[in-house]
């Protein structure tokens, strides 16, 4: 699911996305940690119509200002539940004005991104 999703991402004109690992490694005799607990799968923008509030894909070109919006998805298996350190960072997020979304499905990835 998770190479399904960023390669839907990476046929979108003007998305950028990565994969957010996160954990822990052992190296010699300890354990060295990497990323943010709680941190979503992908990470990365979308392009946006700020005066719409809507990603651009939806946005006639005559409207408003267009950027890009900081993107976060979580990926989860069918039924799937996430975490208390990813529930806090999902309002973390969003409370900055990120677009958030816990998928279990491209066609999620899709409808949150309004394809």
């Amino acid at each position: 699911m998770l190479r399904a999703v960023l390669d839907f991402l990476a046929m979108l004109p003007g998305v950028v996305s990565f994969r957010q690992n996160t954990g822990a490694l052992p190296v010699g005799k300890r354990f060295v940690r990497f990323g943010v607990k709680g941190m979503p799968d992908v990470l990365g923008s979308v392009p946006w119509c700020y005066s719409l509030s809507v990603p651009a894909f939806r946005c006639p070109s005559k409207h408003g200002f267009h950027g890009s919006r900081a993107m976060a998805l979580e990926i989860k298996r069918p039924g799937g539940e996430r975490s208390p350190a990813q529930l806090a960072m999902a309002a973390t997020l969003e409370a900055a004005g990120w677009l958030y979304a816990c998928v279990e499905s491209l066609e999620q990835v899709q409808e949150a991104l309004g394809r």
